[in-house]
């Protein structure tokens, strides 16, 4: 069982974090042994990201520069996706290659999958532990940016997606009904994941939309559940690999999760 907890820098990737041996975790114990226990951020190099920012950017504000010429650069460096205006909207079909999309970018996370990937890193991370026939579960699945990903590495395989947000999952729906060989390997909850069952609050960050957390005590009223019960109710007899973006609530959901990982 592996665990991923996504950041905007890097991703830390932590095995069975339970078992205590010698009081220590095996996990601790891994990432201590390991030459490479987390994946560094290429633009966390500080003269480069600010190079690729400033061209970014620069580019950005050419009216002139058609869209057609800043989708191609994108497509050419995922990292310049910042240049890709907002207020369009399309079915994007390059996504991994043929996968097909709809795209608003308006929304963030739909903006740099018009690149044709998303979240190098993660993405990278997914292909290392995922294989034919893997069971996988996105909790934090968003508009299936990795959930689409993770189906297509696990092909007969399984993937869960966890997606309480009412926008973003309908997004999620969409993407799915275009590529019905990828659908029929997942499944959706649409709930939240947390330590215990009951309610809390969707809201969505107004600065960065599409992204959101359960957190803020307002918002959009929506179900939470556990780890635990999802794979029960899934009727999982293994899990391979979960992915866990979710706002700062990657604790509860693991405490959640306690009895099947």
């Amino acid at each position: 069982m592996r665990l991923a907890f996504p950041t905007r820098k890097r991703s830390f990737i932590f095995p069975c974090v339970l078992r205590e041996v010698n009081g220590e975790s095996e996990a601790k114990r891994e990432a201590r042994d390991s030459p490479t226990p987390c994946l560094p951020n290429p633009l966390d190099e500080a003269p480069m990201k600010k190079t690729i920012v400033f061209a970014a950017e620069l580019i950005a504000r050419m009216p002139f520069i058609p869209f057609s010429l800043k989708h191609f650069i994108a497509m050419q460096d995922p990292r310049f996706f910042h240049i890709l205006p907002e207020g369009k909207e399309m079915i994007f079909d390059k996504y991994l290659g043929d996968v097909k999309v709809r795209i608003n970018t308006v929304y963030p996370v739909e903006r740099q999958m018009l690149t044709g990937t998303y979240d190098s890193m993660t993405s990278t991370v997914l292909g290392k532990f995922l294989d034919e026939g893997s069971v996988a579960m996105d909790i934090g699945a968003n508009v299936g940016a990795l959930t689409l990903l993770m189906a297509k590495i696990c092909g007969s395989g399984r993937v869960i997606a966890v997606e309480p947000g009412p926008p973003t999952r309908s997004r999620l729906m969409k993407n799915l009904e275009l590529n019905p060989k990828l659908r029929k390997s997942i499944t959706v909850f649409p709930v939240g994941a947390s330590d215990k069952p009951g309610k809390l609050f969707w809201s969505e960050d107004p600065r960065n939309r599409g992204n959101a957390g359960l957190l803020n005590g307002s918002g959009t009223e929506v179900d939470v559940v556990t780890l635990d019960d999802i794979v029960a109710r899934a009727r999982l007899t293994r899990l391979d690999f979960i992915k866990i973006d979710v706002e700062g609530m990657e604790y509860e959901v693991v405490k959640g999760g306690l009895a099947s990982i």
